[in-house]
């Protein structure tokens, strides 16, 4: 926990637990197949640039974004490793992308036909739809793409991947299922000439449960930030925890049995006590459904959060305590003392994935990363690209 002089909350990302939950996948895929980092939508709000520049450093080498911006912000801060852009993207975009080395994504049979026509060389990583029935080409457009790709000299076809869309279930048959359609695009493709370096099919769930041996790269995201693929379930390796969100204590104040707590009452103190008003609300990204169902870390012990949860502040039950006070430290997302609420943790009582958690962090709060206990720097914004 770092020392903090604000009276608005603030985000903690050690950059320890990602260096180390890159080696815990590491480990778990062993050799054979690289790491291919998502850090689209900000890096699930944890900060992109930041995040890939410290994944940078520790040696990866491939990167994977939503959008064209995401992919220049990320050259703006100085980041000289593959980028694959895993969404569309307008064909204005194609130059810029060319040379800039950002990896474009073939997601429609109009895609390859644009890139035919343009006659600008880039790199292109074709995803192959299998069953997830959001993006890529029809299994049944793999020959004509296929063709159309071996025709597109200027073209290199860096890539296969596709996506399973329930890779967390465990043995889910639609997942063989998917993988073997897979097997038989990348056949078509061969039948083609065409044999791209780079396979890709699994994210963190399918990394750790169906990481077929014949790809060559592994896509994860929610696993090098500390959460599990689906909270409810176990998960090996045990993912170190990542973040960590904060707020202060700005009031104190002892109020009697029956005492309505915030916007409509909806709890109502059985008995005389202390309610602490902290800094932190669904402005900030805290969801409304933790409203008399959470718990806060105060001093490390626990205390119940009570009442609705507002836009900037949230109140806690915290009895006879005498000790805490205004300007005390609560930690809503992180450790405290002996204690510990995980993303997930708040995920399962929001009847959510620490996905969604993540991303609803809010842009306006203060992200400090760490390293071994220590700031290295910060961010207040999602800054945009200058470029």
């Amino acid at each position: 926990m770092i020392h903090h002089n604000s009276i608005t909350p603030w985000l903690e990302i050690s950059l320890d637990a990602i260096s180390q939950n890159v080696a815990l996948l590491n480990t778990a895929v062993g050799v054979g197949h690289s790491l291919i980092a998502v850090v689209k939508d900000d890096a699930y709000g944890l900060g992109a640039p930041a995040v890939a520049r410290h994944l940078a450093a520790q040696g990866v080498r491939f990167f994977a974004v939503a959008t064209v911006q995401e992919a220049l912000q990320l050259r703006n801060y100085t980041i000289s490793e593959p980028i694959l852009l895993l969404g569309e993207f307008h064909p204005d975009d194609i130059e810029i992308c060319a040379q800039h080395g950002i990896r474009l994504s073939i997601n429609d049979l109009s895609d390859i036909t644009l890139l035919a026509s343009q006659k600008i060389p880039c790199i292109a990583h074709c995803h192959i739809d299998t069953g997830m029935n959001r993006l890529g080409i029809s299994f049944s457009e793999s020959a004509h793409v296929a063709s159309l790709c071996k025709s597109a000299k200027h073209v290199t076809l860096e890539g296969l991947y596709t996506h399973c869309a329930s890779a967390d279930v465990p043995d889910a048959i639609v997942t063989k299922e998917q993988i073997s359609s897979f097997i038989n695009a990348i056949a078509i493709f061969a039948q083609q000439g065409i044999t791209p370096p780079i396979i890709h099919i699994t994210n963190t769930a399918g990394t750790l449960r169906t990481l077929p041996h014949f790809s060559t790269a592994y896509r994860c995201g929610i696993g090098l930030y500390g959460c599990k693929p689906d909270p409810a379930q176990t998960w090996v390796p045990s993912f170190e925890h990542v973040v960590s969100l904060r707020a202060p204590v700005v009031k104190v104040r002892r109020v009697e049995a029956g005492s309505r707590i915030s916007y409509g009452g909806t709890f109502q103190t059985p008995k005389a006590t202390t309610i602490a008003t902290i800094c932190v609300g669904y402005a900030h990204g805290l969801s409304r459904r933790l409203t008399n169902n959470g718990e806060i870390l105060i001093g490390g012990k626990r205390y119940p959060l009570v009442g609705r949860v507002t836009m900037d502040y949230i109140m806690v039950d915290i009895g006879d305590n005498t000790t805490i006070a205004r300007g005390d430290i609560a930690t809503i997302i992180g450790t405290d003392g002996n204690q510990t609420i995980s993303v997930d943790d708040l995920a399962q009582r929001c009847q959510t994935i620490g996905y969604e958690v993540l991303c609803n962090l809010s842009a306006l709060l203060t992200r400090y990363y760490l390293v071994q206990g220590c700031v290295v720097s910060t961010r207040n914004t999602v800054e945009p690209f200058h470029g």
